[in-house]
């Protein structure tokens, strides 16, 4: 038996430590801008995203400020002055934060709390396996998305940090319960994180049922107390255009009717170019249609490669193939669904360590994947050089990344596939 020395020990936590510590530099140089030389702030995100934002942490912002808008009555589903116009389409359940005293004089100690949160949990991502690895962490915890979404504190953040934390419980048996309830709390946050709670399909017999029974019991509370409210702020959600900070399904059958119509040769039309595009007969039917085309070729193809899959997910630990699945359930649900902001790309972080791993695969398309994620974390950076390009580089990157989106995207569904597929088999380890 080896033996645990103090070198490996260090060695182990410096492995560990070493991305986040970079990934913390890095946002504590952001923040020592933000307060020091806004201008070099600005020049910097602007540099990792072509969407700068000089008024940090905005999105946690607009949920304080819509918090204080619905204690004193303001209906903020509707755009008033005290919503500076925009409208509240993120969970009800939110709103009544502002009953426990939290509001927008609080925006700046709770966005660095966000952001120190989540260099913190990262910590809690399966560890490297040698310092070639440790480079690729660091590469996707500064990426651009990355930092985007800390110097926002979006609330993704903070989903992210509540999965992250619900992943690891799930990982000793006896805290499993207390990682669904994370799960479910991050749920009634922002909706799409339910789909985690499949998880529960790798558990025994009995906590399935038992554990189905509570989350039918939560869910009906929940629509409940908040139904209403969750169904008008799906109503109002905004969508982009595709050719920004955004991933999707939608984006390649929205982009390619907007290059075909738009009565000018740009990639930002302003709005009336944009509704003369969309008002051609059959294209708003066409994009929907094309869309769930697409997803369901996506599935197929997601079916066929599975089994190329099976045995080379073998080699993962537990902690590995838990992350990876979650972040390919994650990623692939929200990709088929809707249109994401950029910055929901982080999830993208729990399949690095898995994919890391499969660099060694047999199979070419497993060793490109990790590359793949990193090139799509950091795709502001190549989307602001290719503005400085001209027209024609901006659509062919917009091409490639969307190219990019879906390859990377049917390969995490097949992962998931190879998964469902050893549920059946209690003796293997899932995927």
């Amino acid at each position: 038996m080896a033996r645990c020395t103090g070198h490996g020990i260090r060695h182990e936590l410096a492995l560990r430590c070493a991305p986040s510590l970079v990934a913390a530099a890095l946002y504590g140089l952001f923040m020592l801008l933000f307060f020091a030389a806004p201008r070099g702030y600005a020049a910097l995100l602007g540099l990792l995203d072509p969407i700068p934002n000089l008024y940090t942490f905005t999105d946690l912002m607009a949920v304080l400020q819509a918090g204080a808008c619905w204690k004193a009555g303001v209906n903020v589903y509707l755009p008033s002055p005290c919503m500076h116009g925009g409208v509240y389409n993120y969970a009800p359940m939110l709103l009544r934060i502002a009953d426990l005293g939290i509001g927008p004089a609080l925006r700046m100690p709770l966005g660095l709390a966000s952001g120190v949160l989540f260099l913190l949990v990262s910590l809690g991502l399966p560890p490297a396996r040698g310092w070639g690895g440790v480079v690729w962490r660091c590469l996707g915890l500064c990426s651009g998305d990355v930092m985007l979404a800390l110097n926002t504190a979006n609330l993704d953040v903070l989903i992210f940090v509540l999965l992250v934390a619900g992943l690891l419980l799930l990982l000793r048996a006896r805290l499993a319960a207390l990682g669904y309830a994370l799960f479910t709390l991050a749920a009634a946050m922002k909706l799409y994180p339910a789909v985690l709670l499949g998880l529960v399909l790798r558990e025994r017999r009995r906590f399935i049922v038992l554990m189905t029974l509570v989350l039918a019991a939560a869910g009906g509370v929940y629509l409940w107390a908040y139904g209403a409210g969750t169904a008008r702020a799906i109503d109002i959600l905004p969508g982009g255009l595709p050719f920004r900070a955004v991933f999707g399904a939608m984006n390649v059958p929205f982009g390619l009717a907007l290059l075909a119509f738009l009565p000018v040769h740009t990639l930002e039309p302003d709005q009336a170019a944009f509704f003369a595009a969309l008002s051609y007969p059959f294209v708003p039917l066409y994009i929907v249609v094309a869309q769930k085309l697409l997803v369901l070729a996506g599935i197929v193809s997601a079916l066929q490669l599975a089994p190329r899959y099976q045995e080379e997910l073998r080699g993962l630990s537990e902690s590995e193939h838990l992350f990876l699945l979650a972040g390919a359930i994650l990623v692939g649900f929200c990709f088929c669904a809707a249109q994401n902001l950029d910055y929901r790309a982080i999830f993208l972080l729990l399949t690095l360590p898995g994919l890391m791993r499969l660099r060694a695969a047999e199979a070419a398309d497993l060793r490109f994947l990790p590359v793949a994620v990193l090139l799509l974390l950091w795709e502001g950076l190549f989307r602001h050089l290719a503005g400085m390009v001209g027209y024609a580089a901006q659509v062919l990157a917009w091409g490639v990344r969307e190219y990019l989106w879906w390859w990377v995207v049917v390969r995490l569904l097949a992962l998931c596939v190879c998964w469902l597929r050893t549920l059946r088999q209690p003796s293997e380890v899932a995927c």
